[in-house]
């Protein structure tokens, strides 16, 4: 439920079409989740910055509160 909620942002739905390789974590915070996801084909771990990665703040309800895409 979880990541089907996270998924139905429009920023979300740009990385899903993109990405290859998707790997996702989720992370309960007391407002709701933190939902990150991340290309695998740009995830250097070598680099500070993680690259092409999606992350979206969901409520309790598994509203879309805020999301972010970065590449």
């Amino acid at each position: 439920e979880i990541l089907a909620a996270a998924a139905q942002g429009a920023q979300a739905r740009i990385f899903l079409d993109f990405a290859r390789y998707p790997l996702f974590q989720i992370s309960p915070i007391p407002e709701g989740y933190q939902v990150t996801a991340r290309d695998l084909r740009f995830d250097f771990a070598s680099r500070l910055r993680q690259r092409f990665a999606y992350s979206v703040l969901l409520d309790q309800n598994l509203k879309v509160v805020s999301e972010q895409f970065r590449f």
